[in-house]
C-alpha cells in the first residue's frame, strides 16, 4: 500500500527498484503495478513508511498459535475464531485445514461467508464450524449478477442446507437494495430456514475509498445517496415483521 501523505521524497525507493516502477511527484509515490514485481526492496528502505507490505502468508500452525495467545479473553466472553475474507472457501483446502486444528484445539469457529461453492465443500467445512455469518444481497438474480458477478441461485441453495447456527448479514447498499420490497423478499427467505438466529443490517461505508487508492485500484461504486437513520429503522422494521432479531452494524 502507498501512503503519499508520509513520502519525505528522499528518492530511497526509487533507486531500489530494479524495474523502474516507481516514479515520485509532488503528490507523493507513485507505483506503475503493471510493472511492478512485488519484490517488496521498496518497502525495505522507505523509513518514512510511505510504502507498506500488508498481510502475511501463514501456515495453519501459525495461526493456531496466534490464536492461542486470546483463549483466555475466549474463554471469560464467550467467543472464539471468525474466520472472513473477501471469501475463506477460495482457499478451500486450507480453511478445512484450519477449522479442523482450531475445534480439536477446543476452539469455537465461525464463518463469513457468501456461500457461492459446491455444496459438497460447504458440508465439508461445516463439519468443523460451530456458526455460520452468511450473506444475502438481493433476491432478484439478474440484480445479483449486476452487483457481484454472478447469479444467486448457488447462494440460496446453500443457504438452504446449512445445518449451523447462522446469521443472516444483509450489506445495505444505497440504489441497489436498500428498499422496503427488496427487504420483504428477503424476509420471505430468510423466515424459512430454520437455523438462524439473528439478521444483521450492514449499512454501506466508504472505509475501502481509501484502501483502493492505496492499491492503486479504481473504486467503481459511487453511492447515488447517503443512507440516514430513518430509512435504515425502516428497513429493520421489516425484518422484525417476521419475528427476526434484528442488529444495525454487527
Amino acid at each position: 500500500m502507498v501512503f503519499d501523505y508520509r513520502c519525505i521524497k528522499c528518492q530511497r525507493c526509487l533507486e531500489r527498484c530494479q524495474r523502474g516502477a516507481i516514479a515520485i511527484d509532488d503528490k507523493g509515490v507513485n507505483i506503475d503495478r503493471e510493472v511492478c514485481d512485488l519484490c517488496l526492496n521498496c518497502v525495505e528502505v522507505c523509513s518514512a513508511h510511505a510504502i507498506e507490505k500488508v498481510g502475511d502468508y501463514l501456515t495453519v500452525e501459525e495461526i493456531v498459535r496466534e490464536v492461542e495467545k486470546d483463549r483466555l479473553f475466549y474463554l471469560k466472553s464467550g467467543g472464539g475464531v471468525t474466520i472472513s475474507g473477501g471469501e475463506p472457501l477460495y482457499q478451500f483446502e486450507f480453511l478445512c485445514n484450519l477449522t479442523k486444528s482450531l475445534k480439536r484445539n477446543g476452539f469455537h469457529v465461525a464463518i463469513e461467508t457468501t456461500g457461492y461453492t459446491t455444496m459438497q465443500r460447504l458440508e465439508e467445512v461445516l463439519e468443523n464450524v460451530d456458526l455460520v455469518l452468511y450473506d444475502i444481497k438481493h433476491m432478484d438474480p439478474v440484480l445479483h449478477k449486476w452487483g457481484t458477478g454472478v447469479t444467486n441461485d448457488v447462494v440460496l441453495e446453500n443457504a438452504k442446507k446449512v445445518h449451523k447456527k447462522m446469521w443472516i448479514r444483509i450489506p445495505v447498499i444505497p440504489g441497489y437494495n436498500d428498499s422496503e420490497p427488496v427487504f420483504e423478499k428477503i424476509a420471505k427467505f430468510v423466515v424459512k430456514l430454520p437455523t438462524v438466529e439473528k439478521v444483521s443490517l450492514l449499512p454501506y461505508h466508504e472505509y475501502g475509498v481509501q484502501k483502493y487508492k492505496r492499491l492503486g485500484r479504481m473504486y467503481k461504486f459511487i453511492p447515488p445517496y447517503k443512507l440516514d437513520d430513518k430509512h435504515i429503522a425502516s428497513l429493520k422494521k421489516v425484518l422484525e415483521s417476521y419475528r427476526f432479531k434484528v442488529e444495525v452494524g454487527k
